[in-house]
């Protein structure tokens, strides 16, 4: 569930519960934090050893913990690894997992001059804020307000909707990592794209990217903001790679499809691209 497909007076239960349906829609707060906990265990114990079976489980729970507690800020390397007693290269592929499996947002760090490459640290988010909750013990709305990490809460939840809330886009994904400010890649609603190589449609949606694009910078901090938009004229799907048999996306299958076209894209001033 996002921001549109929820009443307007649900907005708290939806930044407290997340966007999965059975948490926002549990009988009573915490009916909806043992599902949460179910579903961070059931990647713990299936999906993580299906996808990385070498990958020690416990350590990649412990990093996305330690995560969850560092919401919204640089992404330290150095102190990860030591506080979980592994090596920088361990942390890189545990997080490089669980951003793959879509659970942790990796924001570059934003550079308002695009020819300035200084070499920044990443931001992090829990993804859906409702997990972000459940690693933090958080599972009544007086305890998120009177949390520490509230803020950093809401920049993440803000994150999510404002791009998938949009009608136009059934599914996105936010990448950039090693570029001055991160794009968005979304995947066009399932009845425009029979569409999509008429001009006038393509117009249209190149307008309400555009717009979208605004008010997305308008709302967020520097580091979050979006530099570009780029529509994937193919949907995500199994039969060509970017989605696992479990529906899961493929993040590094898709951003090696688009890595030829990325430095191009950002040394133009076209804020839409397609692909």
């Amino acid at each position: 569930f996002d921001v549109v497909e929820t009443p307007a007076e649900d907005g708290d239960k939806l930044w407290l519960r997340g966007g999965f349906p059975d948490s926002y829609l549990a009988a009573d707060g915490q009916q909806s934090m043992r599902w949460r906990a179910s579903f961070t265990r059931s990647y713990l114990e299936r999906d993580i050893p299906a996808l990385a079976p070498k990958v020690a489980t416990d350590a990649v729970r412990r990093l996305w913990t330690m995560l969850a507690h560092k919401q919204g800020t640089p992404l330290n390397t150095a102190q990860l690894a030591s506080g979980l007693a592994v090596d920088g290269r361990t942390i890189t592929r545990h997080l490089d997992l669980l951003v793959d499996l879509l659970l942790v947002r990796r924001l570059p760090p934003y550079h308002a001059n695009l020819g300035k490459r200084l070499v920044k640290s990443p931001k992090t988010y829990i993804r859906d804020s409702g997990v972000l909750h459940a690693l933090l013990g958080i599972a009544e709305r007086d305890a998120l307000f009177g949390h520490p990490g509230v803020g950093a809460s809401w920049e993440g939840h803000v994150i999510e909707n404002l791009i998938n809330a949009h009608p136009m886009v059934e599914l996105s994904l936010v990448s950039g990592v090693g570029q001055p400010a991160a794009h968005a890649m979304v995947i066009l609603a399932e009845s425009l794209r029979p569409r999509m190589n008429e001009p006038a449609l393509r117009a249209e949606v190149e307008k309400e990217m555009h717009a979208l694009l605004e008010s997305i910078n308008a709302k967020v901090a520097d580091h979050e903001q979006l530099h570009m938009i780029v529509v994937a004229s193919d949907p995500w799907s199994i039969e060509n790679g970017f989605l696992t048999p479990t529906m899961k996306v493929r993040r590094a299958r898709i951003e090696k499809a688009m890595e030829p076209h990325v430095e191009r894209w950002y040394g133009t001033k076209r804020r839409v691209h397609w692909h």
